[in-house]
């Protein structure tokens, strides 16, 4: 019966391919013994590997055990060892997600360079339990009750591998009596008896008992795990949706959503998006959890700090206009929605001719002596300016620290700093602005305004002409 379950499992649930290479992760214990086991009864290639987390003083007799199980079977063999505590106290982690982020990274990291089609692990139906009363005591929301997935792609480690977990149906006095059936002894983990991690304490004190209360508890948990992954998969088509919807445009290391469109979203569609934005931008990070999505959801509906907010995992969120962004910290490929060029010094224009920008940008410059102004000259990507009322070359230069700027139409000059914050122009993209300017006033901000002193009037004789373009259109 054993078999017959897991066969139907491997194919139905787990949708593995018996044709190709499968890696199984395998400790020596009685989960994935049985696991290996029963995959290779069912016709699966299977590659064996074992990491040594170095925790255990009987950690490399396990790893010789594995060793020689696979040599029995003629199985391929890959091991390779970890000092998790160190690494766990080099990256402030507790022990267990230290554990946890090295096994899974070995295994995907040789199922990448052996062109495997999944990753199988030796969770079972007991484990499923416990995970659940875990993020169930940590306030965990439906992704949490519904516990862990059979099959999981794309998955925190990989995009097109998948993790399979073939025995979560199965409890584990089921896989204890298969290893028996099939003399199959595996080794003792005694950690699995320290109360120190909560995995234990809930196996050994808590589900103990709740049974007590009521008998039928486990199953009960099991059906509610079931349940909520349903209703899970139903929301994750909605967010699917939404989605595309929300999303404006996406970058390596940044997201940019339409900030109406994202608020028009019911919250648990909302906050689910939100949580999407994570995985994409940090998928392994166990710290962006349900408390940065509501810091993320309270900065969305009322921004307090204009510069944003930060987030576990160096990730920042943001408002630009009507534009809401997560990125990662210090990400340096986010859009250029304005002109940008770093200038050290100020950069004379050429009399006719182009300039190019950062960012696909660029600056026509062009005399248009004897010519009519055209019937909207207050257009922002054109500058008709009175050739006559430059007294010095024109140059381009970033802006400098009590600029002041008279825009056109407006009675007097202001600050610079004001004008960037009417103009809704991004704090990060400021200080690289090329300015246009004649000796030390600015004549044209490209794209956005001309100075009034300089604008060209149906009076001009001479008028100079410079169109701010994208590489697209030009």
């Amino acid at each position: 019966m054993f078999l017959e379950t897991l066969q139907n499992r491997l194919v139905q649930v787990c949708r593995i391919d018996s044709s190709e290479p499968v890696v199984a992760g395998v400790s020596g214990g009685a989960d994935s013994l049985a696991m290996l086991d029963g995959m290779l009864r069912c016709g699966y290639d299977v590659i064996v590997t074992h990491l040594n987390h170095g925790i255990r003083a009987q950690a490399a007799e396990d790893a010789q055990f594995v060793q020689d199980f696979a040599a029995r079977r003629n199985l391929p063999y890959i091991s390779a060892e970890v000092d998790v505590p160190a690494l766990a106290r080099r990256e402030r982690r507790s022990l267990e997600e230290a554990a946890r982020r090295a096994r899974y990274a070995f295994l995907f990291q040789v199922a990448e360079e052996h062109h495997a089609q999944a990753v199988a692990v030796g969770h079972n139906a007991d484990d499923q339990v416990e995970t659940v009363l875990m993020h169930l005591l940590q306030g965990s929301g439906l992704e949490g009750l519904a516990g862990m997935k059979a099959r999981l792609q794309p998955n925190p480690w990989h995009p097109t591998i998948a993790l399979v977990r073939p025995l979560l149906a199965f409890w584990r006095s089921e896989i204890e009596a298969h290893c028996a059936e099939m003399d199959l002894t595996p080794v003792a983990d005694l950690t699995n008896q320290d109360p120190a991690y909560l995995r234990n304490r809930i196996r050994l004190e808590l589900l103990p008992l709740l049974q007590a209360m009521q008998p039928a508890v486990k199953t009960s948990i099991l059906r509610l795990a079931e349940i909520s992954s349903e209703d899970a998969v139903y929301l994750d088509e909605q967010v699917s949706a939404a989605w595309r919807n929300v999303l404006d445009e996406a970058g390596e290391t940044w997201l940019r959503f339409d900030r109406d469109r994202l608020l028009d979203q019911s919250p648990a569609i909302q906050k689910r998006l939100l949580r999407r934005a994570f995985q994409c931008l940090a998928p392994t990070n166990r710290e962006l959890d349900w408390r940065a999505v509501q810091t993320a959801s309270d900065f969305l509906q009322a921004p307090t700090r204009t510069g944003g907010i930060g987030l576990p995992g160096r990730l920042r969120a943001w408002l630009e206009g009507d534009a809401f962004y997560i990125a990662r910290s210090g990400a340096t490929d986010l859009p250029h929605t304005f002109p940008q060029l770093a200038l050290a010094n100020p950069t004379l224009l050429p009399a006719a001719g182009f300039v190019d920008l950062d960012g696909g940008w660029r600056l026509h410059i062009e005399s248009c002596a004897g010519e009519r102004l055209p019937v909207a000259p207050s257009d922002p990507r054109h500058a008709w300016l009175d050739a006559d009322a430059l007294d010095h070359p024109l140059a381009l230069r970033n802006p400098l620290p009590g600029d002041r700027f008279h825009p056109l139409g407006m009675a007097r000059p202001m600050r610079l700093s004001d004008f960037w914050v009417n103009q809704r122009v991004p704090a990060r993209l400021r200080a690289r602005f090329p300015l246009v300017v004649c000796g030390d006033r600015i004549v044209w901000i490209p794209g956005l305004r001309v100075a009034e002193w300089a604008k060209a009037t149906a009076n001009s004789t001479r008028i100079l002409c410079i169109i701010i373009q994208t590489s697209i259109e030009g």
